[in-house]
Parts: structure tokens; C-alpha cells; sequence
């Protein structure tokens, strides 16, 4: 059964011509099916000897070639942001997505509601992190981390869902940034309504300054805001990709001389313009499905979108779908 099932992917693959993968524990999938963008299980083998970027490569090639598939049909790999998944000696171009901030926010929020139980916890235990607590500004400190964790979760539960693309994470992300430079605005001028916890802390606490840990929050968020540049550049994609997001809002001759220069793209936009169904199709169906149905017709057009569209935007789906794996293999197996 899982045999034939591989083959049936592996077909579906070749048929769709291009392919996105994601790497971690095991190796995911995506291609453009008969009505949407799939995703599936790929392949998960042991890891023999070491895991360098090299091994990993070298079982992810020996894949490729045993099941006919070649690289010049992939067009991005993504990966958890792990070292061994980003080595650039082996060419592995990988899309850096960590998901896996996993609720430290709420972590830091219940240290903070039991703040006292924790310092007594630790006085008792003659632990250094016990002063931390108690001196000033700690409490400040961790209540602003608190807040800024939880604002990074919120950030990270937004860009989890099947139909998340690389535009739309990349939108959020932009508003992330630019969040970033009002919260920091905010602090320098002292104020603090955008960290709800850190303002409660300075409302009960008499001793609290927000004066003594200004600085530091500052600080802070000016390297979160470099990390942030650094790591993801500040591209708008839904600028540039404009038509692909809202075809019908745009002329075909404001295209950029990139796009106008590929061969009856703008021709078959207009094509599209001017097709009553398809608008009303667009007006019905997510991105995914709406460009996989009108690739039909618009090769042109359905070969450019599969670019942007087909890449995994993070490791959400691989993340949910291990998860799944593991609960039956674990739990439900033991029941059989």
C-alpha cells in the first residue's frame, strides 16, 4: 500500500514538472496538483553515520535520482533553520522558517504571575538567578519579556495554515518589522501601552521605574529589529507580485520590464482580465487553486505563479503532519 501510494506522489511530481521541499526529521513535498498546491510525505530514512549538511545532501540527492526526479524541477528547499540544514558548501538553497517558538511566551507570563514563589523557590536553593528577581528592574524586565514573547507566538500562530504562502507570511513579517520601530519609538518616549504586562507591573509595583530598564527594552528591541533585517529582507512581495494577488486591479502594461519581457505573459493576463468566470473564480477560491485552475489554459501565467505559490512559506505543515505521524505510531498503534 505505501508503495503504491510513492508512486502515486512520485507521478503526481513529475506531472506537475516542479517541486518545493522541506527537510527536518523527514523530507516533505509540495507540487501543483490537478486544483491546488499539495503537499505530502516524501521520504524519511536513517541517518547512518554523522548528520552533516553534506550527509544530509548526499541522502536527499541519492532520493532525487533513485525516484527520476531531477533538481532543475525543485525550486526551493526549506528547513528549520538547524546548522545542518543550511550548509552552503553542498548548494542546498534553503528558505530559514523556524515554527518552533512553541508557547515560551506563556512560559515567561506564568514565571511572572508566580514570581514570588519562584524567588523563594530559588533563595532557598542558594541560586544565583534568585537576585535577578528582586533586584530592580528584574521584574520589569521579565514582564517586558513576557510581553515581547507573546507578541513572537502571536507572530508565529499567524503564519501556521495549509494555505500560508511566501507573500503572505512575507506581509506579516513586514508589519512585524514595522511594529518593531513603533514599540521602540513608544519606549523612548516612555511609554508603554504596547506591553500591557510591563505597564501593570508599573502601575502596582511603587518602586517600579520604567526609567532604570528604558535602555536596556530599547536595546533589545533595536538588535530584535537588526536580527529581524538580517535574517529576513524587507522585500515586498505583495508590491512586486502584485498581479499574481490581485489580477484584475492591475494593467498589463504597468508590468515590470522583468515580467513584460517573458514571452505572452501580459497577453494572457489579459486574457484573464476579460474572462467573466475567472473573475468570479477569484473572487471564490484561494490563490492556490484559483492559479492551478487557470494554468490549464494560461501556461505562461500558471509557470510564473507556480514560483511563488509552491514553496513551503514554513515548517508548519511538516511540523503538524510529524506530529499526526508520531500520535499514531505511538498512542493509537498501542491500541491495535
Amino acid at each position: 500500500m505505501s508503495g503504491d501510494i510513492k508512486e502515486q506522489v512520485g507521478a503526481a511530481i513529475n506531472e506537475s514538472g516542479k517541486f518545493s521541499l522541506q527537510l527536518d526529521k523527514s523530507s516533505d513535498v509540495q507540487y501543483q496538483g490537478k486544483s491546488d498546491i499539495e503537499e505530502d510525505f516524501l521520504f524519511c530514512k536513517r541517518m547512518e553515520t554523522t548528520t552533516t549538511d553534506e550527509d544530509l545532501f548526499k541522502l536527499v540527492d541519492s532520493f532525487i535520482k533513485e525516484e527520476g526526479f531531477r533538481w532543475d524541477q525543485c525550486l526551493s528547499v526549506c528547513s528549520d533553520g538547524a546548522p545542518a540544514m543550511l550548509g552552503t558548501c553542498q548548494g542546498f538553497t534553503a528558505s530559514d522558517s523556524d515554527s518552533l517558538w512553541l508557547s515560551r511566551g506563556k512560559v515567561l507570563q506564568r514565571v511572572l504571575d508566580m514570581h514570588a514563589e519562584v524567588e523563594i523557590f530559588l533563595n532557598k536553593r542558594k541560586h544565583t538567578l534568585a537576585s535577578k528577581l528582586s533586584e530592580p528592574g528584574g521584574l520589569l524586565k521579565l514582564a517586558y519579556l513576557s510581553d515581547i514573547f507573546s507578541e513572537l507566538n502571536l507572530l508565529n500562530m499567524s503564519m501556521q495554515g495549509k494555505d500560508e504562502t511566501l507573500i503572505s507570511v512575507s506581509e506579516k513579517l513586514r508589519v512585524f518589522k514595522a511594529n518593531i520601530r513603533l514599540w521602540n519609538g513608544k519606549i523612548e518616549q516612555g511609554k508603554t501601552t504596547s506591553f500591557p504586562l510591563l505597564k501593570l507591573i508599573l502601575e502596582d509595583e511603587e518602586d517600579a521605574s520604567l526609567v532604570g530598564v528604558q535602555n536596556v527594552i530599547g536595546g533589545h528591541l533595536e538588535k530584535l529589529s537588526e536580527e529581524f533585517d538580517r535574517y529576513i529582507p524587507d522585500v515586498d512581495l505583495h508590491e512586486k507580485y502584485k498581479w499574481m494577488c490581485r489580477p484584475f486591479d492591475v494593467h498589463a502594461e504597468d508590468l515590470s520590464e522583468e515580467e513584460s519581457s517573458i514571452h505572452n505573459l501580459q497577453e494572457e493576463l489579459i486574457e484573464v482580465q476579460n474572462d467573466e468566470t475567472l473573475h468570479f473564480n477569484f473572487q471564490h477560491q484561494i490563490l492556490g487553486v484559483f492559479w492551478t485552475t487557470v494554468k490549464i489554459e494560461k501556461p505562461v501565467l500558471g509557470c510564473e505563479t507556480v514560483k511563488v505559490f509552491l514553496p513551503f512559506a514554513t515548517t508548519y505543515l511538516y511540523e503538524s503532519g510529524f506530529a499526526a505521524l508520531t500520535a499514531i505510531k505511538a498512542k493509537h498503534r498501542s491500541r491495535l
